[in-house]
C-alpha cells in the first residue's frame, strides 16, 4: 500500500520510524514486511524492515510504540523482500524434492509408488525435550475407521537432523490408501532406552486434497514403544496461532475465534442496457480464508422492502455478518427469479469496514435462467488487482462500433469492400399468452431480404450473431445485428422475412424489426406481430413480406419502458411536455386500466390478445374500429394492475362520446380484466369515464370477449369514481350509500353446488366477507339455524341467513374455505350475497373445486371477480355426469356407445342361464397406479368387467364399476376403489378369467390389480394387471387376465413382487388338434439371473395355444425373478405323439414394467422323433432386436 502524507513540522532527513496500532481486539494484529518513507522534497528514501506482527510483544500498540532504525546497508527494502520470497521458493523446491525422493524411494527403483492422498505435516518438538535419534512413525485414522500404513518421518524439509529441542520440522508424505477426513493420529518410535524419550508439542497436518488443516495439540512424552493417540484437533486453525492464543489471558482453547460481527460496504454496478436492470432480490454470501462463510444477505437499503437495480447505476449497501470473517477470498451472488427476470452485473465491490480492505469482484455477465448456462447464482474468487472496480470498463454489449465510428481499421475496410450496403438490424421478440409466458422465441435460423424503392432486392441475409445475447430471439428480448449486402440498394421500402426450422421450438413471434442504413442513417420500421411458423410462412418457399411503416417512431415507442404517467394532477402540463401538438397526433387519448386480479381471484388479469375500440356520439355517428396497439407508457400493454394510454385519431365530426364498444380477439386463455376506460377529447378538452370492472373472457364472467358501454361520467376521475361504484350492477354515475348508523348487518347468502354427482358434500363450508377497506367479517359456517350441519347436494341452490355484529362497507371480496381430505371436497358454481339492509346484491362466480385432490390442492379461495349479470343467469361450468349404461338417454360418444351397449345387450342373454341360480353380492377392488382414468368430453369414463369360468364361458352380463364406496371420484391416481356388485351364484374358485375395459380417453388408464372377494366366505381372487389399458379395437380399451392368486392383492406380507411379461408367438403351420397333449415352457435369461421354467399352454383369452395356422398366440406370464435386461430365452417343447409338429416364425416378449420389447426370430419347425419321445427338447435363442416382431 502507498500513502501520501505530510507533517506540520519541518524535518531534516529521516533517521528513525515510530509505528504502532491502536486496535486491541483479536482482529487488529498486523504483520508488516517493511516500510519505505520517501522525502518528496529531497528525494531521500529510508527503508525500515519489520517482518513481524505489531502487537504487545514487540511494542507495536498505542501504549508502547515500536521504534525502528533506518537500514544502513545498500540493500533496498524491495530487494530484501524479494530475497525472502526467493528463499521461500527455495524451501518449497526442497519440499517438493523431498517428497519426490520419498515417493520414489523403493527397493524396486523401476516401479514408482502411486499415492492416493498426500499431506504436509508440521511437527514441533517440546522445549523441555531433548533431541532424539529414534525413528518417528505416524499413522492416520479417518472417520470411517480406516487406518493408513505406518509412515516414517525422517526427511524433514527444514532440518538435516529432525526433532531437535524446540524445533519445528516439516514433512511431505503420501499414503497408499484412500482415506476420508482425518479423525485422529497415532505416533510412536522405535527407541528402546531412556535417551530416546521425546516430547511432542503439537502436530499440524494439511490435507492437500481437501485443503483442510488439522491442529492436534499434544504436549505429551513418547517413551519406549509407546503409541500416542491424538484425537482432539482444531480444524483450519494453525497450531502456532493456537499456542499464541493459549498464552494470552482469558482465552479458552476451545473458543479461539471470539464471536464478533463484521460490517461491510457492498457496491454493485448494473449493466448499461435497459433490460439489464431488475427488481429481483439479489443475495450475497462472503467467504474468508479460514473456510468460514456468512449467511445469505439480501442487498437492499435499510428499512426498505426491496431495491431496484437501475440500468447503469452503482448502488451501495451496508451489510453486517454475524460470522467473524477474516480475509475474504470469494463471494457468492444469487437470486431465485424466473426466466428473463434476472440481472446483468458489471462488478461487485466489497469493503471490509473493520480492516479498511476493499475487494473487487468483476462479474460481467447475466444471472438469468433464460441465458445460455441458465445460472442464477455464481461463485466469484477474489483475484488481487491494482485496478479498482470503478475503473473497469463496461462489458455489456452495446451496438457495434460500426454504428458510431468512422470506418478506419483494415478489418472494417475489408467489410466495406465486400458489402456495398451496410445495415444495423434490431429485432424485438414479443411476450404472449396467458401471463405472457407463451413461447415466442425460436431456435430456428432467421433470414431477411431487403427491397428498396427501385425494386432492387438483396440476397438472403441470415440474422446470425446477436450483439446483445448469446441466445438470440429469446422471449421479450431485443437483439441487434450488423449485416451487409453485396447489392447497392437505395431507400428501403419493404422486407421479406422467414425462418428455416420445423420442430416445436422453431416458431418465432417478432414484435418489430428496425433497420438503420449505415451510409444514410435512414431508419425503417416494420411491425410484424405474428408467428413465423408452419402456419405463418415458416417454410423457405413461402415468405412474409412487410411494408415499411410511414411513421418510424412506432418502433421507438415499443422500446420505451418508463414514460411519464399521462393522467396525474399536472395532466395538461405533462401532456404538452410529453406530446407536443397532441391535436396533430390524434383527436382522442384513451386511458385503460387493467384489473388487479383475474377470474376466481387468480392471476392472469392482463392479456396479449389484440384489443379494439369503437366510439359513438349522441347523434349515433360511429367511428371505425381502432386497434389499441402502441401504449405510450408501457412496452408491454394490458399487464396486471397497469394503466395504458393510446392516441386515436378519427376524421369523423364527433360532437361527443356517448357510448363505445370494447372487445378483443383472444382465445380460450386470453381473459382480460378491465377496470375502466377514460376517453379524453383533445378538441373539446372533455373527458368521458366508463367504469367497467368486468372480465372479458370466453370461459368466465360474461362468457364473452366484447362489451357495449353507455352513459359515461363527464369530466370525472375514472380512477377515483371506480373505487366507489365498481361493485354496483349498473354503469351509471350514482352509487348506493350504506347506512352509517348500522352497527350490525344482515345478509342473505345463496350458493349453488355443481350438478355433477360428485360435486356435493357434507363437509362444513365457511364464509368470510371483505369490504372495500379490507375490513373482514368473522368466519361464518354456512348451515341452517339449529342444524348441526348441511348437505350441499349436487345441483342445489342453498339459502342461508346470517347476521354480522360488525358493520361492513361495500363488499369487494368473499373467502370460501373447507377442511376435508382428498376427494371429499366440494364444487361450487356461484355465491350470491344480498345486503338485506339496502338490497345490494353481489354475485361472485366460483366455478371450481375446493378439494385437496385437485391440481392446485386448494381448499380455500378468495373471490374478487364479480359478475355483472345475476348469478342465477350464469351457465353451469361443471360437466354433466354420464347416465347409467342401461338408461335409454345415455349420452356417450357414438362409436364407443354403440360397441359397448351392444356388448352389454348381448351379455344380458347370459343371465338367463343363471336366473334360477340366485345371486350374491361381491366386493370388487381396483388399484390405480400413476395414471388416473379421464373421461371424454361431457361425460365420465366407465369401467366394465366381464367374468369367465374355467370353460371360458361368460358369467352374467358386463358389470359396470361405479359408485366407489371409499372415493367420490373413482379411478384416481394411487387410489384403491371398492365396489359392490351382484354376480350369479358361483364360487370364487370357478372364476378363471376377466376382461377389463373402459371407454375413457385414448391415453389410457394404469391399473395395478383387480380383486374379487366374497364377503360371506372371505374367498379372494386377485388378478394382477400392472399395465396400461389402451385402445385396441372398436373404440374399446380392453385387457384380459388369466393369472391370479388366491390371496388379497394388498396382502404385503404374503404377496410376492412379481415381474410380468407378455409373450407373443407367431405360428405359421401346425397339425395339433384339441385332444393333443403338448407341453411348452419358456425360460428367460438376464445378464446374471434367469427365471424358472414357465409353462405356456393357454392364451390370455383362455384358448388352447398352437392350434391355428398363420396365427399369433398371446400369453401373460409372471415370475418372482427380476431381470435387468433380457439377453436370451430357452424354449422347451414336448409332444405326446411322434407325428405332431408346428412351425414358428418369431417369439416377442414385452416387459410390462418398462415396456421394453425383445423380438427373437425363430423360423423353424418343431417335431419329435420316436427315439426322443417323452423327452423335452430345448431351443436356445440369443439374437434379438428391440422392435416389435410384427413391425
Amino acid at each position: 500500500d502507498e500513502f501520501d502524507i505530510g507533517s506540520t513540522k519541518r524535518l531534516n532527513g529521516i533517521n528513525q520510524l515510530e509505528i504502532w496500532t491502536d486496535g486491541k481486539s483479536l482482529g487488529h494484529g498486523w504483520y508488516a514486511d517493511y516500510v519505505i518513507v520517501t522525502d518528496n522534497r529531497t528525494g531521500e528514501q529510508a527503508c525500515f524492515p519489520i517482518g513481524e506482527y505489531l502487537n504487545k510483544e514487540n511494542g507495536g500498540v498505542a501504549i508502547n510504540h515500536l521504534l525502528l532504525d533506518k537500514q544502513t546497508d545498500n540493500i533496498s527494502c524491495r530487494e530484501r523482500y524479494q530475497k525472502q520470497e526467493d528463499d521461500m521458493d527455495t524451501i518449497r523446491t526442497r519440499q517438493m524434492e523431498a517428497i519426490n525422493s520419498f515417493i520414489t524411494s523403493s527397493n524396486d527403483s523401476s516401479s514408482a509408488i502411486v499415492y492416493k492422498r498426500t499431506y504436509h505435516i508440521d511437527m514441533k518438538t517440546g522445549l523441555s525435550s531433548t533431541s532424539t535419534n529414534a525413528d518417528i512413525y505416524l499413522q492416520i485414522h479417518d472417520k470411517s475407521g480406516h487406518i493408513s500404513e505406518p509412515i516414517s518421518l525422517h526427511s524433514s524439509t527444514k532440518h538435516l537432523n529432525p526433532f531437535g529441542k524446540d524445533k519445528t520440522d516439516s514433512f511431505d508424505i503420501g499414503i497408499k490408501k484412500s482415506l476420508d477426513s482425518i479423525a485422529k493420529l497415532e505416533l510412536y518410535h522405535n527407541g528402546t532406552d531412556l535417551g530416546h524419550e521425546w516430547n511432542v508439542e503439537y502436530v499440524n497436518i494439511l490435507d492437500n486434497t481437501t485443503g483442510h488443516s488439522y491442529c492436534f495439540p499434544a504436549d505429551k512424552w513418547l517413551s519406549n514403544s509407546e503409541h500416542l493417540i491424538l484425537n482432539n484437533y482444531i480444524l483450519n486453525v494453525s497450531c502456532e496461532e493456537v499456542i499464541k492464543k493459549q498464552m494470552e489471558p482469558k482465552i479458552d482453547i476451545n473458543s479461539i475465534e471470539t464471536k464478533q460481527k463484521r460490517s461491510f460496504t457492498v457496491r454493485t454496478k448494473t449493466g448499461s442496457q435497459v433490460e439489464a436492470g431488475s427488481t429481483t432480490p439479489i443475495y450475497i454470501r462472503l467467504f474468508d480464508n479460514h473456510y468460514k462463510k456468512s449467511d445469505k444477505i439480501r442487498l437492499k437499503q435499510k428499512d426498505k422492502d426491496g431495491h431496484h437495480f437501475q440500468p447503469g447505476s452503482i448502488d451501495e449497501f451496508h451489510i453486517t455478518s454475524d460470522k467473524p470473517l477474516k480475509t475474504l477470498i470469494a463471494i457468492e451472488i444469487s437470486h431465485t427469479a424466473d426466466k428473463y427476470q434476472g440481472w446483468y452485473g458489471e462488478w461487485i465491490s466489497v469493503t471490509d469496514n473493520d480492516e479498511n480492505e476493499t475487494y473487487c469482484f468483476p462479474l460481467q455477465r447475466w444471472l438469468d435462467k433464460g441465458e445460455v448456462d441458465g445460472k442464477t447464482d455464481i461463485y466469484l474468487k477474489y483475484v488481487p488487482t491494482v485496478i479498482p472496480c470503478e475503473q473497469l470498463p463496461d462489458t455489456m454489449k452495446r451496438r457495434s462500433l460500426l454504428l458510431s465510428t468512422s470506418i478506419q481499421s483494415s478489418t472494417i475496410k475489408n467489410i466495406v469492400e465486400e458489402f456495398k450496403s451496410l445495415y444495423h438490424i434490431q429485432t424485438k421478440t414479443a411476450k404472449k399468452g396467458l401471463l405472457a409466458l407463451s413461447s415466442t422465441g425460436t431456435n430456428a435460423s432467421v433470414f431477411i431480404r431487403i427491397h428498396d424503392k427501385d425494386g432492387k432486392v438483396s440476397e438472403p441475409i441470415e440474422l446470425k450473431n446477436s450483439i446483445d445475447h448469446k441466445n438470440k430471439f429469446a422471449r421479450g428480448k431485443i437483439d441487434d445485428f450488423d449485416v451487409g449486402s453485396m447489392h447497392e440498394l437505395n431507400s428501403i421500402d419493404k422486407i421479406e422475412l422467414w425462418t428455416v426450422g420445423k420442430d416445436i421450438n422453431n416458431g418465432w413471434y417478432p414484435e418489430y424489426i428496425q433497420i438503420t442504413d449505415q451510409k444514410t442513417n435512414e431508419v425503417s420500421c416494420f411491425i410484424i406481430e405474428q408467428y413465423l411458423n408452419e402456419r405463418y410462412v415458416e417454410l423457405k418457399d413461402n415468405h412474409i413480406i412487410v411494408d415499411k411503416q410511414k411513421d418510424n417512431r412506432i418502433c421507438d415507442e415499443l422500446k420505451k419502458n418508463n414514460m411519464i404517467n399521462l393522467y396525474d394532477k399536472n395532466y395538461d402540463q405533462t401532456k404538452q411536455n410529453l406530446l407536443p401538438s397532441v391535436e396533430s397526433q390524434g383527436r382522442f387519448q384513451v386511458e385503460i386500466k387493467t384489473g388487479h386480479t383475474g377470474f376466481l381471484g387468480l392471476g392472469g388479469a392482463g392479456t396479449d390478445a389484440p384489443v379494439f375500440i369503437r366510439f359513438y356520439d349522441s347523434n349515433d355517428r360511429k367511428s371505425e374500429a381502432f386497434q389499441l396497439k402502441y401504449s405510450t407508457k408501457h412496452k408491454n400493454k394490458f399487464e396486471r394492475n397497469q394503466t395504458d394510454y393510446f392516441i386515436v385519431h378519427t376524421d369523423e365530426p364527433f360532437d361527443d362520446i356517448s357510448k363505445l364498444d370494447l372487445w378483443h380477439d383472444g382465445h380460450k386463455n386470453d381473459g382480460w380484466q378491465v377496470d375502466y376506460i377514460n376517453i379524453f377529447d383533445n378538441k373539446t378538452n372533455t373527458s368521458y369515464c366508463f367504469p367497467i370492472n368486468t372480465m372479458l373472457d370466453r370461459n368466465s364472467g360474461l362468457k364473452q370477449t366484447n362489451i357495449h358501454l353507455e352513459n359515461p361520467l363527464i369530466n370525472v376521475s375514472c380512477k377515483e369514481e371506480t373505487e366507489a361504484i365498481k361493485r354496483n350492477r349498473s354503469f351509471t354515475s350514482t352509487s348506493k350509500k350504506l347506512k352509517s348508523d348500522k352497527l350490525s348487518r344482515n345478509y342473505t347468502i345463496q350458493i349453488k353446488t355443481g350438478n355433477h354427482a360428485s360435486a356435493g358434500s357434507t363437509t362444513p363450508i365457511h364464509l368470510q366477507l371483505i369490504d372495500l377497506y379490507d375490513k373482514k367479517s368473522k368466519d361464518i359456517r354456512l348451515k341452517k339455524k339449529d342444524m348441526e350441519g348441511h348437505h350441499f347436494a349436487p345441483g342445489n341452490i342453498d339459502e342461508f341467513k346470517i347476521t354480522l355484529s360488525e358493520s361492513l362497507s361495500i363488499l369487494k371480496a368473499v373467502k370460501l374455505s373447507l377442511d376435508a381430505h382428498k376427494y371429499q371436497g366440494w364444487y361450487g358454481e356461484w355465491i350470491s350475497i344480498t345486503d338485506d339492509d339496502n338490497q345490494e346484491i353481489y354475485c361472485f362466480p366460483i366455478q371450481r373445486w375446493l378439494d385437496k385432490g385437485e391440481n392446485d390442492h386448494k381448499t380455500h379461495v378468495t373471490l374478487y371477480q364479480q359478475s355483472t349479470i345475476p348469478c342465477n343467469q350464469l351457465s353451469d361450468s361443471i360437466l354433466i355426469q354420464s347416465l347409467p349404461m342401461n338408461d335409454d338417454n345415455n349420452e356417450q360418444s357414438s362409436n364407443s356407445e354403440g360397441n359397448i351397449q351392444a356388448s352389454v345387450t348381448n351379455s344380458l342373454l347370459l343371465d338367463q342361464r343363471y336366473e334360477n341360480s340366485g345371486s350374491h353380492n361381491f366386493q370388487v377392488c381396483t388399484k390405480t397406479a400413476d395414471k388416473s382414468l379421464q373421461g371424454k368430453l361431457e361425460r365420465d369414463a366407465n369401467v366394465y368387467l366381464n367374468i369367465y369360468d374355467k370353460n371360458n364361458k361368460q358369467i352374467s352380463s358386463s358389470i359396470r364399476l361405479h359408485n366407489s364406496k371409499n372415493h367420490k371420484v373413482p379411478f384416481q391416481r394411487h387410489h384403491t376403489d371398492k365396489f359392490e356388485v351382484t354376480i350369479p351364484n358361483i364360487k370364487i374358485n370357478d372364476i378363471d378369467r376377466l376382461d377389463l375395459y373402459h371407454d375413457g380417453q385414448n391415453d389410457g388408464w394404469f391399473c395395478d390389480f383387480v380383486e374379487i372377494k366374497n364377503p360371506q366366505t372371505n374367498e379372494i381372487k386377485c388378478f394382477s394387471v400392472h399395465q396400461w389399458l389402451d385402445k385396441v379395437s372398436d373404440d374399446r380399451i380392453q385387457f384380459s387376465m388369466t393369472n391370479y392368486q388366491n390371496v388379497s392383492c394388498d396382502d404385503k406380507q404374503n404377496a410376492i413382487n412379481y415381474q410380468y411379461y407378455t409373450v407373443r408367438i407367431k405360428i405359421n403351420t401346425t397339425n395339433l388338434i384339441s385332444n393333443d397333449t403338448v407341453n411348452i415352457f419358456i425360460k428367460l435369461f438376464g445378464k446374471s439371473h434367469h427365471t424358472e421354467r414357465i409353462q405356456i399352454d393357454r392364451t390370455i383369452d383362455n384358448t388352447q395355444a398352437f392350434r391355428r395356422n398363420n396365427s399369433i398366440d398371446t400369453f401373460e406370464i409372471r415370475t418372482p425373478i427380476k431381470l435387468n435386461s433380457l439377453q436370451k430365452i430357452e424354449f422347451f417343447y414336448e409332444f405326446s405323439s411322434n407325428n405332431r409338429k408346428f412351425s414358428l416364425e418369431w417369439i416377442e416378449i414385452t416387459n410390462l414394467s418398462n415396456g421394453i420389447i425383445s423380438c427373437f426370430p425363430v423360423n423353424r419347425i418343431f417335431t419329435q422323433s420316436d427315439i426322443n419321445r417323452g423327452m423335452q427338447q430345448v431351443l436356445t435363442l440369443t439374437e434379438s432386436n428391440n422392435k416389435p416382431c410384427s413391425y
